[in-house]
């Protein structure tokens, strides 16, 4: 069944679109890409392959590129026929990277993304209707680096802001999500981490279920 395709969101999502268990999570290279409708044309002697295949088989990602952009859509994994527009990076070049982690019945799936390397955003799509479609979630504050070590000269590096990544899908249905903020210098360091739960209820509305943040450091 084809999902419905829709518009791209302000963070360079499909806004009503579209986890691969945690073995199988990684990052996708920074490509290239040039985007024309869902007719998303490749480099010539460039084959897209597909990547984060579904567990039942039916879905995957594929990537596609030109000099200046990159796009990854979902697409049916045996014809690659493209279903959804999920991601693209925005006008400032290709520096789109992404991790896709599916949920065991396919019928979810969480996308973390990020243009600047340094921080990173979560998005989660839910299978309804024949489509797949992105949920509201909550918002959740970036881990912050203690007021503290605000004017520590020793940390003159901010090596993450808050990066957040992918954990795994829990048999719930809930996703664990785990965020890092760093600064760091000549052997000096003071990360902030936080791990977090989302869930939805029984009205189908995303929440943060539970967090729980630590905060570790090191300095010569």
């Amino acid at each position: 069944m084809q999902a419905a395709c829709f518009p791209i969101g302000s963070r360079g999502r499909c806004t009503a679109c579209a986890g691969t268990s945690w073995s199988r999570h990684r990052v996708f290279p920074a490509l290239l890409f040039l985007l024309a409708g869902l007719n998303l044309p490749v480099i010539a002697g460039d084959k897209p392959e597909n990547q984060f295949p579904s567990p039942d088989g039916q879905y995957a990602f594929r990537e596609f590129f030109d000099q200046a952009r990159i796009a990854l859509d979902l697409v049916e994994k045996s014809s690659g026929k493209p279903i959804c527009h999920v991601l693209d990076s925005s006008d400032n070049g290709p520096r789109l990277q992404g991790d896709v982690l599916w949920a065991p019945d396919s019928r979810s799936f969480a996308l973390s993304s990020s243009e600047a390397r340094l921080s990173w955003s979560v998005g989660v799509f839910v299978r309804k209707d024949g489509a797949f479609r992105e949920v509201e979630l909550p918002s959740l504050a970036d881990p912050e680096i203690p007021a503290k070590y605000e004017k520590d000269d020793r940390l003159h590096h901010w090596s993450a802001i808050g990066v957040w990544k992918l954990v795994r899908w829990q048999k719930d249905g809930s996703l664990e999500i785990h965020g890092e903020t760093t600064r760091d210098g000549n052997g000096n360091w003071v990360t902030s981490e936080c791990t977090a739960i989302l869930a939805p209820d029984k009205l189908e509305k995303w929440r943060l279920v539970r967090s729980k943040n630590k905060v570790t450091s090191h300095f010569e």
